[in-house]
């Protein structure tokens, strides 16, 4: 569940963003607002650049001559999403390396605070999909609910390759995991519930984590509301400095988003795009 509220986030916000520029192919356009769960699933995995610029390339290619059987929109919302990841990622790791460099736990704290505040004021208190105001209503009653549904999913995911040759180290990592994801789900609770007032500071504030009345912030927002930006608004925006890390991801986001829509028009090639996308790049 680590960064799992924040990824997300970043990856609405994004696509929303794409929504109010000029210029982007309808394939993209299309798969972001058809697709919008699959977009969600690959903000949410790691590890793509091993493979998404790849995937982009055969999905662009295809593009023309694509059969349903090949779930190209999909695969092409997919990659959207994952882009977005690695903008999240590149932007707050080395603030979580910062902020969370005494903090042994794997979340940091600096991570579950972001996820509670972004769940508040991005998601209205789970209000807006994919989220649920159950998620946060007694703690007892958060925490009981997500034991249940993530039993559910860790069963499923885990049961696509069942280790027949070491059937008790499977069912060791299965109990690890759900082990794991017992303390994690409380420490999501504690924060929500009953915020440590220094860690707010320290995180949010001190942090400059976010910035309600930044202009990329309230174009994003008012996207979300249904009233629509103008591209102009969007683009002067993109060009300000971000005082908030979460415009900075969302800027970096959006800069992704653009230059996969340049390779997807041929305007750039795959090399140019995977410089755009800082991949092989150290971030700082």
């Amino acid at each position: 569940m680590s960064e799992h509220i924040t990824h997300l986030a970043v990856c609405d916000d994004c696509l929303r963003l794409m929504g109010a520029m000029a210029g982007i192919h309808p394939a993209l356009c299309d798969a972001a607002r058809d697709h919008r769960d699959t977009a969600r699933l690959g903000a949410v995995t790691r590890s793509t650049d091993s493979f998404n610029p790849a995937l982009l390339e055969r999905v662009r290619d295809g593009w023309e001559t694509r059969q349903p059987a090949e779930h190209l929109e999909e695969k092409l919302a997919y990659a959207l999403g994952a882009l977005t990841h690695r903008a999240a990622d590149r932007t707050m790791k080395p603030v979580f390396r910062l902020l969370g460099a005494d903090d042994p736990q794997d979340p940091t704290d600096v991570s579950v605070y972001h996820d509670v505040f972004l769940f508040r004021e991005v998601y209205k208190g789970g209000t807006e999909l994919p989220y649920s105001p159950a998620m946060f209503g007694a703690e007892s009653e958060f925490e009981e609910v997500f034991r249940v549904l993530v039993q559910r999913a860790l069963l499923a995911m885990h049961t696509f390759i069942p280790d027949r040759q070491d059937p008790e180290g499977w069912l060791d990592r299965l109990f690890r995991l759900r082990q794991d994801f017992y303390v994690e789900i409380a420490r999501y609770a504690r924060a929500y519930h009953s915020p440590d007032p220094a860690k707010v500071q320290a995180y949010i504030v001190e942090g400059r984590f976010y910035d309600a009345d930044e202009p990329l912030i309230r174009c994003a927002r008012a996207a979300q509301e249904g009233q629509a930006p103008s591209e102009d608004e969007v683009a002067t925006a993109l060009r300000a400095t971000p005082r908030s890390k979460y415009a900075e991801a969302l800027a970096r986001g959006v800069g992704y988003l653009l230059a996969a829509n340049r390779f997807f028009c041929r305007e750039i090639p795959l090399e140019e795009a995977r410089t755009a996308w800082h991949i092989g790049i150290p971030d700082h």
